[in-house]
């Protein structure tokens, strides 16, 4: 036996033993002896393809093609050689000519399809992905490789057939049950997913992937308080990864987690400062902080990344809404609503900060759109109802607060405004009702008990009208309106030296209300001190010098004591009304 033929012999064997570096060595032997022998440029090609050589295996396998252009292997080692260093249009030329030579040749089926997949040419990758499967329906791995490029299609039904037979012939293939997972999470199939996805980490458990979107899966079934342990484990495996960050933050922002929540969004940003959600994210976090001023920044970083991002200018709206800047704010809800003209919230605190602004009619505009894009939201009939309230348009008001109230009857505010819609219309027994209710929810509020103090008063229910007084009171006692109205009561009821006590107080808190001055000089007249009474109608005059009862008791009085003059002066002035 020759020396050549001994070293093709050790090469084959240390070929077949996979001890690529000695066949090389035996083959250098061979190529320097015999450079005409195309099999040995081939097999040191292989070898070297094998050792990951793969620009030394071209090189290799170019001389064996030039050697014997017939030789399909030579071609398939190549085509692989360059789909290893990204070069795939080559690639797919020397498969091309080594399916040319060996038409049943699997693996450039297999190959060709790969390349076709990663240049996204999903279609023709599954026409090659047919072939391959059509000669070996045994190699699991074509049937992945088909199911995937129809998951990158949509075809999820179909790619799912395929995963099931690749899992069928290799059941611990990880990556196929991974995206056996991933095509039902897409479908949002998300329990089914979890289980494809509990089967790929017990194969591999240092799937990072299957622990992100086991995590993901559980996110959209609200799981998360679960999740976020996926993410913690998938952040271990590889804390380079954006998206677990990203979720984590997420699951922790929803779980009111918010100071940690702000961590996770910053190391995402840190990581993909470019990704306008976790900008928005982390100033969502900061605005349930109350960090109005650091929130804004957020949003506006979100903004400059993202300027149609409607959500982002919403909630900057909002924080200006917070902050009183309601110019400001409704500008910010301007353009949520211009890139997302059916935002319900955009249209609601849009109108919240015009009804903060005294701009009524048009809040209510907005709370017309709000209402008509959802009409099962309590908020914005409550506050067109409001709106209505405050411009007197009371009998609409309350088909608002109606609604309101049979939305969310647990909410006293309606209850309590549609209660004073009823006083404007002088239906003070229901007004009662609408504000017993508010006081059985809400029994600290002084407006509920204040209000009901109205109806009574004037159904002339004095006596039950002070009891609602007194409890508005010492609720809050700097309520003139209590004072003064409980004053008027006692008025009435000839208490007149108790009604002067609740006028003391009420004119010490606003001196600047002719009636109190009016009632209190009314009950020191009954009771003969008209020289004071005269001084309190003074005094109501100079605050509403229109107002002629004030003139007529003052004439009144000063005929008391005998001021006959300064009551004719009065009088003249009282024609003159």
């Amino acid at each position: 036996m020759t020396n050549v033929e001994q070293s093709k012999l050790r090469s084959v064997q240390f070929l077949l033993g996979n001890n690529f570096s000695e066949a090389i060595k035996e083959l250098d032997k061979v190529i320097e002896l015999d450079p005409e022998d195309s099999v040995s440029w081939h097999n040191r090609g292989a070898s070297k393809y094998n050792l990951d050589q793969f620009e030394e295996a071209i090189k290799d396998l170019d001389k064996a093609i030039e050697i014997n252009p017939e030789g399909s292997g030579s071609w398939n080692y190549r085509g692989r050689s360059k789909y290893f260093l990204k070069q795939f249009e080559e690639a797919i030329k020397d498969f091309d000519k080594a399916i040319e030579i060996d038409p049943d040749d699997s693996i450039s089926w297999n190959f060709k399809g790969k390349s076709k997949l990663v240049l996204m040419q999903n279609e023709e990758a599954i026409k090659d992905f047919d072939k391959a499967i059509e000669i070996d329906p045994d190699d699991f791995e074509n049937w992945h490789l088909r199911g995937t490029c129809k998951f990158t299609l949509g075809h999820f039904e179909e790619a799912i057939k395929d995963l099931d037979k690749a899992i069928e012939i290799n059941p611990q293939d990880s990556v196929s049950w991974h995206y056996k997972g991933r095509l039902k999470y897409f479908l949002k199939q998300f329990a089914e997913s979890i289980k494809d996805f509990d089967k790929a980490i017990s194969i591999n458990p240092e799937f990072y992937d299957s622990w992100h979107f086991r995590g993901v899966s559980k996110f959209y079934s609200d799981q998360l308080k679960e999740a976020i342990k996926d993410f913690d484990k998938a952040i271990k495996i590889n804390p380079e990864i954006y998206d677990s960050w990203h979720f984590r933050g997420t699951c922790k922002h929803f779980l009111d987690q918010s100071e940690e929540a702000i961590k996770d969004f910053d190391k995402a940003i840190e990581i993909d400062p470019d990704d306008f959600e976790n900008w928005h994210l982390r100033g969502t976090c900061k605005f349930t902080l109350g960090h109005f001023e650091e929130a804004i920044k957020d949003l506006d970083k979100a903004i400059e990344i993202n300027p149609q991002d409607s959500v982002s200018w919403h909630y900057k709206g909002r924080l200006k809404y917070f902050l009183k800047q309601f110019a400001e704010s409704i500008k910010d809800f301007d353009k949520a609503i211009s890139i997302n003209p059916e935002f319900y919230d955009s249209w609601h605190f849009r109108g919240v900060s015009k009804f903060y602004s005294d701009q009524l009619k048009e809040a209510i505009k907005d709370f017309d759109k709000a209402i008509k894009i959802n009409p099962e939201i309590y908020d914005s009939w409550h506050f067109r109802g409001t709106c209505k309230h405050f411009l007197d348009q009371s009998e609409e008001a309350i088909k608002d607060f109606d609604k309101a109230i049979e939305i969310d009857p647990d909410d006293y505010n309606s209850w309590y405004l549609r209660g004073s819609s009823k006083n404007n219309l002088n239906q003070f027994k229901e007004a009662i009702k609408d504000f017993d209710k508010a006081i059985e929810m809400h029994p600290q509020d002084s407006s509920n008990w204040h209000f009901r103090g109205i109806s009574k008063f004037y159904l002339r229910k004095f006596e039950e009208a002070i009891k609602d007084f007194d409890k508005a009171i010492s609720i809050n006692l700097e309520y003139y309106d209590s004072w003064y109205i409980r004053g008027t009561c006692k008025y009435f009821l000839i208490q007149y030296q108790e009604a002067i006590q609740d006028f003391d107080k009420a004119i010490s808190i606003n001196s600047k209300d002719y009636n109190s001055w009016h009632y209190r000089g009314a009950c020191k007249y009954n009771l003969d001190n008209f020289e004071e009474a005269i001084q309190d109608f003074d005094k109501a005059i100079e605050i509403n010098p229109d107002e002629s009862i004030l003139y007529k008791n003052r004439a009144s009085a000063k005929r008391k004591i005998g001021n006959n003059e300064g009551a004719d002066e009065d009088d003249t002035k009282l024609l003159k009304e």
